[in-house]
């Protein structure tokens, strides 16, 4: 293993340093395919002790999960509810589009949950442009029967949608190698709550060996930094969203702490 003193992180105001991060030397074994990711019906049951349990703000909401693989495709979908209708019918699509893009902009070296990517995106940020691209496939979206979504044979399964999400619940899905094997997207609440219970539910899930972040803890969760006139000062902040989610997200780290190298037995 190497720790790198400050991985630069391009776009901020003034440079930015996640510090300690840790990497190996050599590149993690390339995986992708649904057999690297939990099934559904784990999907499915973490996310109703989740949201059950409470302490994730926002609005209470009943949530969609997504699980997609390295290449996007779709691996299950999921919801907490007793039916489909027990959720926003639209955070199904949400779900999906938060999975792919957490996943289209993720590497083995840097972590980006799609809260990250909503001041970077916006004119003027670092990575403006990125939310025109991966645009959703709308027919492969809204295709099927509705009575199968988010059963195991919802008509996603197996499909590359796409779409595109710079708004909290989105997050890469690290295993215990250092291997990126997919992501996870909720929809569903406020963006911050669906953050707070995507990140619960990787850490169930324990594929959160993330390698390095841009926040001040030097992971994925979401930044709380804009200012008054929009900006963000890390060039990665998210908008707050009113529900005091700042006072979950800021113990996620501890509460819920990512998978480190001597967990992974390395």
């Amino acid at each position: 293993m190497v720790r790198f003193e400050g991985v630069a992180v391009p776009g901020a105001p003034s440079t930015r340093f996640v510090e300690s991060a840790t990497v190996s030397r050599q590149e993690p074994e390339f995986l992708t395919g649904c057999d690297s990711l939990p099934g559904r019906d784990e999907v499915k049951g973490a996310l109703e002790r989740i949201v059950a349990g409470g302490n994730n703000g926002g609005l209470g909401n009943h949530l969609w999960a997504t699980v997609v693989d390295r290449d996007g495709v779709v691996c299950s979908i999921a919801f907490s509810g007793a039916n489909r209708g027990s959720q926003w019918p639209g955070g199904r699509l949400l779900s999906v589009q938060k999975a792919n893009a957490a996943n289209a902009f993720s590497l083995t070296r840097l972590a980006f949950s799609t809260s990250n990517l909503y001041s970077a995106t916006q004119p003027g940020g670092n990575l403006y442009g990125l939310h025109g691209s991966n645009p959703l496939d709308t027919a492969t979206a809204y295709a099927g029967p509705a009575s199968d979504y988010g059963q195991a044979d919802d008509p996603l399964v197996g499909e590359r949608p796409g779409g595109w999400s710079r708004s909290g619940g989105g997050l890469p899905l690290y295993n215990a190698g250092g291997s990126l094997v997919g992501a996870i997207g909720i929809g569903g609440d406020t963006p911050c709550a669906d953050h707070i219970v995507a990140w619960k539910l990787r850490d169930l899930l324990q594929l959160d060996f993330i390698p390095a972040g841009v926040s001040a803890s030097a992971d994925d969760n979401i930044i709380f930094d804009l200012q008054p006139d929009g900006t963000s000062l890390s060039g990665f902040g998210h908008p707050s969203c009113g529900f005091d989610e700042e006072r979950f997200t800021e113990k996620l780290p501890a509460d819920f702490p990512i998978g480190t190298a001597e967990e992974a037995g390395q």
